[in-house]
């Protein structure tokens, strides 16, 4: 019994040995019932990527997502659905797909002799947390520009406004 079992194991080892993994992978998955594994919602992801916003390489680190938990923009969530391991698509994403597009209404002036500036250094470009006086709540911002007597800071996304583009290659699923 354990020479036909081991006989067996081996020419299943030279089958794949001569016939290479690709045509064993093609043959396996051609068998009813059995499908080449890929992403679906709930589904855990390993990517690699290259993350391009306004055409500007930002980030290249390998990406853990979950998708359907909000961890992600829904569009690449949508994007990465049927992709398949060993999998590369290249993703673009428009303004309001991604982080939107400029609000003008989220860009407010203040008076430049607030306590939230006291300890701050102004610099057009610089980010803060704003305390708003009525909530008492902060919120990030940038310092868009600085006049005599007042601060204009903008609280929309410093990448609202921009395309987005993600390559991506799809390095493991965990369901």
């Amino acid at each position: 019994m354990i020479k036909k079992l081991f006989a067996s194991f081996l020419m299943g080892f030279v089958f794949l040995s001569a016939t290479g993994f690709a045509i064993a992978e093609e043959a396996i998955v051609a068998k009813p019932g059995i499908e080449k594994e890929v992403v679906r919602k709930g589904d855990k992801v390993k990517l690699d990527s290259k993350l391009y916003i306004g055409g500007e390489l930002l980030d290249s680190t390998p990406v853990d997502a979950v998708l359907k938990k909000g961890k992600i923009l829904p569009a690449l969530e949508n994007a990465l659905l049927g992709m398949k391991v060993g999998e590369a698509k290249t993703i673009i994403l428009k303004p309001e797909e991604a982080y939107g597009k400029v609000e003008p209404t989220n860009i407010i002036e203040v008076p430049k002799d607030m306590k939230v500036f006291k300890d701050v250094s102004l610099v057009v470009g610089g980010s803060l947390d704003y305390k708003f006086p009525t909530s008492g709540k902060y919120l990030p911002c940038r310092i868009k520009e600085i006049k005599n007597s007042t601060v204009v800071l903008d609280f929309n996304s410093p990448h609202a406004g921009k395309d987005v583009k993600w390559d991506i290659v799809v390095v493991s699923i965990n369901h």
